[in-house]
C-alpha cells in the first residue's frame, strides 16, 4: 500500500477479536450490533461484542506497522469537524504493543484533534477523537515514540451495507476500494469493487475472475466468488452490472457446491482477506475484519 505506508518511527500492538482493520508502522484496534431483514428474505445481525458501535458504515482504511507490528485499522462513519470518530485497531500477529494514542492529523502531518488513549477490549483497541477542524488526512498511532500514520480515505464509505477496504494492485499502492457483504442467516457474500471510496464507479474485471476470501480467524478456510451469471449479473437489488463481458460484481456460494455454514450467524466474525489475478496481475484487499451485514 504505496500510499498508506508511511513509518516515520512510532507504535505497538494488540491482538482482539473485534471489526477493525489496521495500518502501517505502528499499533491500535475496534466494534458493535442487532438484527434487521433486507427484503431478499436475509436476517442480518450486526450484534457484536467489544462495545464498538457498528450501526453506521465500517471502512477499512488499511494494515499499518507500529514498533515492528502490523496492525489493521478502520473507522466508522466519516471525518467530521466537531463530531466525535471512532476507530479500531487491531493486530495481526501477537499484540505485544501497548499504551497507545492516537489522533488526525491534516495534509501537513499537524494535528487537528487531541490525542486519545486506546480503550481496549479483548485484545484490540478503540479510539475516540474529536477533529477540531476539517480537512483530517490521517490518523496517527503512537506507541512510546514511535508514530505511525495511515491515510482516512476521507469520502470512503459503504453504499449496500457490508464493509469496506482498500484493493491494492501488483505494487501495493491503492488502485479502488471493495465493499464486502456478509448476509448471516444463509452464509452468502456480495462483493462490489469500484475506483472511488464513494463507490460511483465500477472497477471491472473479466466476469471469468475468480476471487478467493480466506478467513484467517477460521483456520484459514476460504471460498471463491464468482459471477451470477455471463449475461446480466444481477445483485439481490436485481442491478445488472455485466459490460461488455466485465464486471465488478461477485457472489458466494452462487451455483457452486460450496457449503457457506461456517459463515451462518449474526455473531460471525473473522480477519479476512481478497486476492485474485487478473492479467498475470495480483490484487489484494489486505486483512481486515467481516462482519455481517449491517
Amino acid at each position: 500500500m504505496a500510499d498508506l505506508k508511511q513509518d516515520i518511527g512510532y507504535g505497538e500492538g494488540h491482538e482482539g477479536g473485534a471489526g477493525h482493520a489496521h495500518g502501517n508502522s505502528e499499533d491500535v484496534a475496534m466494534d458493535g450490533g442487532e438484527a434487521e431483514t433486507d427484503g431478499h428474505g436475509h436476517e442480518h445481525g450486526h450484534s457484536h461484542e467489544g462495545g464498538h458501535g457498528y450501526g453506521a458504515g465500517i471502512v477499512s482504511i488499511g494494515n499499518v506497522t507500529v514498533a515492528g507490528e502490523k496492525f489493521m485499522v478502520d473507522r466508522e462513519d466519516q471525518i467530521v469537524q466537531g463530531t466525535e470518530s471512532v476507530f479500531g485497531v487491531e493486530p495481526l500477529g501477537a499484540g505485544n504493543a501497548a499504551e497507545f494514542k492516537a489522533w488526525v492529523q491534516d495534509s501537513k502531518g499537524q494535528p487537528i484533534s487531541e490525542q486519545a488513549k486506546g480503550e481496549e477490549h479483548g485484545g484490540h483497541f478503540h479510539f475516540t477523537v474529536k477533529p477540531k477542524q476539517a480537512g483530517g488526512e490521517t490518523l496517527a498511532i503512537a506507541s512510546g515514540d514511535q508514530v505511525s500514520t495511515i491515510s482516512l480515505h476521507n469520502g470512503a464509505f459503504p453504499t449496500n451495507g457490508g464493509v469496506m477496504n482498500v484493493l491494492e494492485g501488483p505494487d501495493g499502492g491503492v488502485v479502488g476500494f471493495i465493499e464486502l457483504k456478509l448476509h448471516d442467516d444463509a452464509g452468502d457474500l456480495e462483493l462490489w469493487i469500484c475506483k472511488d471510496g464513494a463507490m460511483t464507479e465500477p472497477l471491472d474485471f473479466p466476469a471469468s475472475t475468480t476471487i478467493t476470501a480466506t478467513f484467517a480467524t477460521m483456520d484459514n478456510k476460504s471460498v471463491e466468488l464468482n459471477v451470477r451469471n455471463n449475461e446480466k449479473n444481477e445483485d439481490e437489488d436485481g442491478n445488472e452490472n455485466m459490460r461488455d463481458g466485465m464486471t465488478n460484481y461477485f457472489i458466494f456460494p452462487g451455483e457452486s457446491d460450496q457449503d457457506p455454514a461456517f459463515l451462518v450467524g449474526e455473531k460471525f466474525r473473522s480477519t479476512t482477506t481478497l486476492t485474485f489475478t487478473c492479467e498475470g496481475k495480483a490484487y489484494t484487499a489486505p486483512p481486515f475484519v467481516l462482519v455481517p451485514h449491517q
